[in-house]
């Protein structure tokens, strides 16, 4: 059980690391089981796709150049970029990257390996996932284990309505126009476009009721937390939102979706708002912290979940005249991504009930296999 677990800390030996059982904050009260911290047992290769990879010790790194004059920060380098320098290795804030000398990677805190990185184009190669949790319907949540492509959240930010996976009107006067979901966000049209041309011959393996949740819910009552939150959640009204209080405030994650027009399902759901063409979405800043991500950020974070790149979340953090939504960074603590900015993008999947493993352990030699 998780009920001993100190959700405001990060994984470790001592606070819960292996696969555990939710004690509550679950939908329809029904008991799931997760994985958290450093764990090794949770691979699955399955599906595949087409794509140039930038890579040390087999996970995908990022490029990242500072100087008075620039800043170049880039989760999919070009082959120039990716053997621009050796590898700088875990650095606290930017992780294991290419683009800056030894002197500056020190100075960042990194180790210089005296490595190159692995360049390859247009590979096709096995996708490989990380199971996260068991859905309440009994299906397998996974979530890539390397980026498939960079994305902007939204191409604007100056509203509340632009934190949403869909949203409704900018420039709104209600809660409920500004998140209707009628517009797809930049994210949800990338993430359709990849579903489209690597996983559509394989929808029959989905599960049609497990659905992804971008919590647009609020605290009750404006200034409990956040003293300029004024609860409105539409036009330029400073919002903070659910999953930030419960990062932020309380420490108490729930896989549950406060609200049935935030948990996007396809339309043969039997739950959900029914707006998704296909059946994928992003990790949320809950299913983070149940896997072991806190916001310790003098230390570096080794959950499976926390890997060489940032990569969003679908969890706002504010909206108003200035939104952001969480993202993951390199290290395992979380940050606020302006919506505008290209970040990585590591989908989310659900695996239907009735899928098998054929073969496979769940470690990364030997993934689990699906049928």
């Amino acid at each position: 059980s998780d009920s001993s677990i100190d959700f405001s800390q990060i994984s470790s030996d001592t606070n819960g690391k292996g696969l555990y059982y939710t004690s509550t904050n679950t939908e329809r009260n029904t008991i799931t089981y997760y994985f958290r911290g450093d764990v090794a047992n949770n691979y699955v290769k399955f599906g595949t796709q087409t794509k140039d990879t930038c890579r040390y010790n087999g996970k995908d790194i990022m490029y990242f150049y500072t100087s008075s004059e620039d800043t170049v920060f880039e989760n999919n380098p070009t082959e120039e970029q990716c053997l621009s320098t050796n590898v700088c290795a875990n650095s606290l804030y930017y992780g294991t990257f290419v683009g800056m000398d030894e002197e500056i990677c020190t100075a960042v805190g990194g180790t210089s390996t005296g490595e190159s990185a692995t360049f390859t184009a247009n590979v096709t190669e096995d996708i490989l996932w990380r199971v996260v949790r068991i859905n309440e319907d009994g299906s397998t949540r996974l979530i890539s284990e390397n980026t498939v492509g960079s994305s902007a959240f939204n191409t604007n930010y100056n509203d509340n309505a632009y934190v949403g996976y869909m949203y409704g009107t900018a420039g709104s006067t209600t809660y409920e126009a500004t998140h209707a979901n009628t517009n797809d966000s930049t994210i949800k049209t990338y993430l359709d476009n990849w579903y489209q041309e690597n996983l559509l011959s394989y929808t029959s393996y989905m599960s049609v009721d497990a659905g992804f949740c971008n919590d647009r819910s609020m605290a009750t009552t404006a200034n409990t937390w956040e003293t300029n939150d004024t609860a409105l959640g539409y036009g330029t009204n400073n919002t903070e939102y659910g999953a930030s209080n419960r990062w932020e405030n309380t420490n108490q994650p729930q896989f549950a979706c406060p609200q049935t027009n935030d948990l996007f399902t396809t339309s043969t759901s039997s739950k959900g708002n029914k707006a998704l063409t296909y059946p994928i979405g992003l990790i949320t800043v809950d299913e983070l912290m149940y896997a072991g991500i806190a916001d310790i950020r003098d230390e570096i974070n080794t959950s499976y979940v926390a890997n060489n790149i940032f990569s969003w979340t679908m969890s706002p953090w504010n909206g108003g005249s200035s939104g952001t939504v969480w993202v993951l960074p390199p290290m395992g603590y979380l940050g606020g991504g302006n919506m505008d900015v290209s970040s990585s993008v590591r989908p989310v999947i659900n695996l239907a009930s009735y899928v098998e493993i054929t073969s496979g352990d769940g470690t990364i030699d030997n993934p689990y296999v699906v049928k």
